[in-house]
């Protein structure tokens, strides 16, 4: 028995036109740990007709834009698996599609154990929790195991099948056989109830963890992004600071800014920690915690110690300070260290807003 994959890459990557999209795909087979593709297999698009598949499996199809297609493999002999009977919804269409075929009868064990699986990913895509990615992560890998299984049975059903013809031939051995088979369908009941156990741990445990990550995603970009926010808006006031020597409520105004900005620094740097956990934790990739790391380096060391610190609060809001407090004016002063900060930030702002993308990339390829 072979399982195959259909891969299907999807608007995200195809190129569209006016009314239609084009997609590509693969279909391949996997023997074992070995993946190869189905170069005598053609592909089935409802509506659509029948496209030839080349020597690796490879194929391409225009389809109308945000349609939900069904999908057939040829021969029959291919049954596909997931998704349930080849319907392909059109929010998935926007990321790599993973359909899996069995080449073969899909037994009813196996329609036991889909069935089982279906209800699970509904009753997950019901609550919302999680995101359309991190469900289709999350049914490949109880697809996975659900196959895993059933070649597990595949292999106690092949010994059951083998006892019993070697019962029949033999009346001398009869009781030991027959304690040989009981033996084995003991086996076989003990691995079904196990793979449904499995199923519905596994189930929990990935959806945690999902749900965990999705959770760190949006508290990290929402603290970044408010960081990012505040100082702007502390650089916006710069090149006008003197004003707040003339106008009160100037004064009032930038010391608002600057205790926004505050507060959003000591949030990123309060919560460092936890998120570098966070990401070494939950994400698959590496890199996400290094990319991290260099956002906060650059953060702390470039921007906030030598220019908001050492220019900003030492320069100009000391000397704002002394203005309010004592009535001492040092206007050219200030406006001299206002500027030099300004001009600092506009060079660190644009590496600041690269190393935020590169980060913010790494995190979505798993969101």
């Amino acid at each position: 028995m072979l399982w195959a994959l259909l891969v299907i890459a999807g608007n995200g990557i195809a190129q569209q036109t006016s009314g239609v999209s084009k997609i590509q795909g693969r279909v391949i087979e996997k023997i074992g740990p070995k993946v190869q593709g189905v170069s005598d297999a053609q592909v089935l698009i409802a509506g659509q007709g029948l496209v030839s598949v080349g020597p690796d499996g490879y194929f391409t199809a225009t389809v109308p834009n945000k349609t939900k297609l069904k999908i057939e493999v040829l021969p029959t002999t291919y049954q596909i698996l997931r998704p349930q009977d080849g319907q392909i919804p059109p929010e998935r269409l926007s990321y790599t599609i993973e359909i899996y075929v069995l080449s073969g009868t899909v037994d009813s064990n196996l329609q036991v154990n889909l069935r089982k699986l279906d209800e699970e990913i509904n009753r997950i895509t019901r609550e919302k929790k999680l995101s359309d990615r991190q469900i289709v992560r999350l049914e490949k890998s109880l697809l996975d195991t659900v196959l895993y299984y059933q070649e597990q049975r595949k292999i106690w059903d092949a010994r059951l099948a083998q006892t019993e013809q070697m019962l029949e031939a033999s009346n001398q051995a009869n009781r030991r056989l027959s304690d040989s088979l009981q033996a084995f369908s003991r086996q076989i009941n003990i691995l079904q109830d196990t793979v449904s156990s499995l199923m519905n741990r596994l189930a929990e445990a990935l959806e945690a963890k999902y749900v965990r990550q999705k959770e760190l995603y949006e508290g990290l970009t929402r603290e970044i992004l408010d960081y990012e926010s505040r100082l702007k808006d502390l650089q916006n006031w710069l090149p006008k600071v003197q004003s707040c020597y003339k106008n009160n409520q100037a004064l009032v105004a930038f010391n608002k800014v600057c205790l926004d900005y505050s507060k959003a620094r000591d949030a990123l740097y309060n919560d460092q920690q936890k998120y570098l956990l966070g990401l070494q934790h939950y994400w698959d990739d590496p890199a996400a915690v290094s990319a991290l790391e260099a956002y906060y380096q650059h953060v702390f060391s470039e921007i906030h110690d030598p220019v908001i610190l050492d220019q900003v609060n030492q320069k100009v809001i000391r000397n704002l300070q002394d203005y309010s407090t004592k009535g001492i004016r040092k206007v050219s002063d200030t406006k001299r260290a206002a500027d030099e900060a300004h001009e600092a930030l506009q060079h660190q702002m644009p590496p600041l807003e690269s190393a935020q993308n590169h980060l913010f990339e790494i995190l979505k390829q798993e969101i």
